[in-house]
């Protein structure tokens, strides 16, 4: 399994910052992208946590039949 490192984020903190102007509205946009991008890639890198744990707990054993 991939492990997330959540890299992207400074690839999009660079790439929001050069395509946005320095007026008002355009650093607000940039603060929500970025905010909803690191959202996002926290609750994958948690739910992946979150999976590996669930599988060390639980042991799936295939179905008989």
């Amino acid at each position: 399994m991939a492990r997330s490192t959540c890299n992207e984020l400074k690839v999009n903190f660079k790439l929001y910052k050069n395509l946005l102007t320095g007026h008002f509205y355009g650093r607000l946009l940039f603060a929500v992208m970025f905010a909803i991008d690191a959202v996002v890639c926290w609750n994958r890198a948690g739910a992946m946590l979150a999976t590996r744990r669930l599988q060390r707990l639980v042991k799936f054993e295939p179905a008989t039949s």
